[in-house]
């Protein structure tokens, strides 16, 4: 019985902890454009966690070629990034026969974790607002968007977005998008309204706040933090942002994190889901290496320790954890014993001195006490 799975040729991956009605799952889109209903979505995803929509997709609404189809159609409607105001744009290099499976696109899933990551490389530019014609001379082919998502089953998810181009001193904007899902109060009534949410503007913290639904809360952890925290709601000028198609055109918060940097930048975002009457209140700490980023996750008498790396598989070290690889993972109890552990595109994972998992070649580690 499979609850996660891969359709390469369709360019979709699932992250699905049971068959159960309150079961989470991810869907993440790491494929072509497609030959017809395109929108610029590479390496979007949604989020579904017990009972409700969580993180969306903002469907399309309506055919009309007005500015809201443009907008429903287009990256800053969806759960992506940004660069300069530019956004992504395959329509000029849709092929007939695209490549398929993506060959940049990577999937794990086991008994102990999920990881799936893809990479965005055609093209940024300024969308006419008139049109879905792109602006031939704000176009950036070298601006390269990678994104990883890593789910330990039965926990968080981390987000991992890096940005990079060949202009390594300019400084750049860039914008995450997450788009957060309304409250659906009746179908039959037709009562959508936008989800409660409190985001402190300083850590970038956004957590949703409804007493009788689920709640989500999004930590950005860096190493990059972000300049500029915010929300889309209902706009319409100067240009559509935060609308859904649900019953209708509703609105919906359109969560933003703005980065000021120069390129390669990366971006690290945390995500946590908790049933309805459950409190989200995880202790996250987090500490910069030479590397990338060390972070521990405590909650519920149960720690996470991870190593992200900045720059591909490498050997990384900090404290008690140490290894080769993309993403080191080790699940401990508070006193430090060690539960799980696992590793992206590792040789090695190692806790308190002792080898828990190796391999000759880079590949997906994982290791089970049990």
């Amino acid at each position: 019985e499979y609850s996660s799975y891969a359709y390469p040729w369709a360019g979709y991956y699932i992250m699905r902890e049971s068959w159960s009605p309150d079961s989470r799952y991810l869907v993440f889109d790491g494929g072509f454009y497609g030959a017809g209903h395109q929108h610029e979505d590479k390496l979007h995803f949604l989020l579904h966690a017990h009972g409700r929509s969580m993180i969306t997709d903002p469907g399309i609404y309506s055919y009309r070629r007005d500015p809201y189809e443009r907008y429903f159609r287009s990256a800053r409607a969806h759960n992506a990034i940004i660069v300069d105001g530019k956004e992504q744009y395959r329509y000029h290099v849709r092929k007939s026969r695209p490549d398929a499976p993506d060959p940049d696109a990577r999937w794990e899933t086991n008994d102990l974790f999920s990881f799936v990551a893809g990479i965005y490389k055609d093209g940024f530019t300024e969308i006419g607002p008139q049109s879905r014609n792109r602006d031939a001379a704000s176009t950036e082919m070298d601006i390269i968007h990678q994104r990883s998502i890593f789910h330990p089953r039965d926990g968080f998810y981390l987000v991992c977005d890096r940005v990079s181009d060949s202009q390594q001193e300019k400084q750049r904007t860039l914008e995450q998008i997450f788009q957060l899902a309304p409250i659906v109060e009746s179908v039959e009534e037709n009562l959508v309204r936008p989800v409660r949410l409190a985001l402190d503007e300083q850590s970038g913290i956004a957590k949703t706040e409804e007493e009788g639904h689920a709640n989500l809360m999004l930590v950005p952890i860096g190493p990059d933090k972000p300049g500029e925290s915010g929300v889309y709601l209902g706009q319409t000028e100067p240009d559509i942002r935060g609308w859904v198609t649900l019953y209708g055109r509703k609105p919906a918060h359109d969560l933003y994190y703005k980065y000021n940097t120069a390129l390669p930048a990366s971006m690290n975002t945390l995500i946590f889901t908790a049933p309805a009457g459950e409190k989200l209140s995880p202790r996250i700490d987090t500490s910069p290496t030479e590397k990338g980023i060390h972070l521990t996750i405590e909650e519920g008498g149960i720690v996470h320790h991870l190593l992200i790396s900045d720059h591909g598989p490498q050997k990384m070290h900090f404290g008690d954890l140490e290894g080769w690889g993309e993403i080191l993972w080790v699940k401990s109890t508070a006193a430090g014993e060690a539960l799980a552990a696992g590793a992206v595109n590792g040789k090695y994972i190692s806790w308190s001195g002792q080898t828990l998992a190796k391999a000759d070649n880079p590949e997906y580690l994982k290791w089970n006490k049990h």
